[in-house]
């Protein structure tokens, strides 16, 4: 009877030995250690572990220090989009090189909207771990890494924190630059609404947020576009001034004038706009004569011509 049961016990053993071998698709050719280590596949409050697979063993580990980023970063971010975890984890499921590259760009850019994150190391590494698989089917050999990470959760709340100050910064700035894009009162306003709207596109890992700053981007670029230089006549000197949707803004940019007939040209910056004078004893009467002024706001040159009455 003892002896029916131990081989009942041994088949089954057996069986679920098999059926696992089969469902994973796959067989060890070699590994770092005879025997799987314990922390494989858990986490605990003193470390992490990721693993991560790829056609060679050494991308396979650098994946390892990615998706530690990303785990990090899940589990500290907490209005992180699922659309943004979906592409960062299929990047990271993805053995394509050209897809491991960009994946740690975009690992680079995780570590630098979140400065504190810069002490994440290797040397915090507690234990590793590799297999050289096969597949069963295709015979592809592909390599898979893991790594036990010291950080304990009181590492990550602090974490947490750090990032909901910064977020909450960050937000403020997002409604700061929507109050300015409605009240522009110099040139440098569109500048700066327009790098800091970039800033705040790297940052923010929700769409939402993302796609209102890219928006308002978008909406600073287009003001260079709306911008003019009128000028007019008063007691011999020019006025000129740049203009937007009709309301006049500071500009302090040089000024650069051009005429093929007048001398001592100067264009001097005075209350947010220019004053502009000139000689004109060499223009002949029988010809158009004109000074070109022209000043340069983002990719765009505003231009004006002012006529010369010889």
């Amino acid at each position: 009877m003892k002896y029916a049961k131990l081989l009942i016990m041994l088949t089954v053993m057996l069986v679920i030995t098999t059926a696992s071998a089969q469902a994973q698709g796959w067989k060890i050719m070699d590994s770092s250690q005879k025997k799987q280590p314990e922390w494989l596949g858990k986490s605990s409050t003193t470390y992490m572990t990721v693993s991560c697979e790829d056609k060679d063993l050494e991308a396979a580990r650098r994946r390892c220090m990615q998706a530690l980023y990303v785990k990090i970063v899940e589990g500290i971010a907490t209005n992180i989009s699922s659309s943004y975890k979906e592409s960062l984890q299929n990047e990271l499921r993805n053995d394509d090189v050209t897809t491991t590259e960009k994946s740690e760009s975009k690992t680079t850019v995780i570590a630098a909207r979140l400065p504190f994150l810069s002490g994440i190391s290797e040397t915090k590494i507690r234990d590793s771990y590799w297999e050289k698989r096969q597949d069963k089917k295709t015979r592809q050999i592909t390599y898979m890494a893991a790594i036990q990470y010291s950080i304990t959760e009181g590492q990550l709340q602090l974490w947490r924190e750090q990032f909901k100050e910064l977020d909450a910064k960050m937000d403020k700035k997002l409604n700061d630059l929507d109050n300015l894009a409605k009240n522009i009162g110099k040139v440098e306003d569109i500048d700066n609404g327009a790098a800091s709207c970039q800033e705040l596109i790297s940052f923010f890992l929700d769409e939402q947020r993302q796609e209102h700053a890219r928006k308002l981007q978008n909406e600073f670029q287009a003001m260079y576009r709306q911008l003019s230089l009128v000028g007019e006549e008063r007691e011999g000197k020019w006025y000129l001034d740049v203009m937007l949707h009709g309301h006049k803004i500071t500009c302090t940019r040089t000024m650069k004038l051009a005429s093929k007939c007048a001398d001592d040209m100067r264009a001097t910056c005075q209350d947010g706009g220019y004053i502009v004078t000139f000689t004109c004893l060499d223009c002949l009467k029988d010809e158009v004569n004109t000074v070109e002024a022209a000043v340069s706001v983002g990719t765009i040159k505003l231009k004006y011509t002012i006529p010369i009455k010889s």
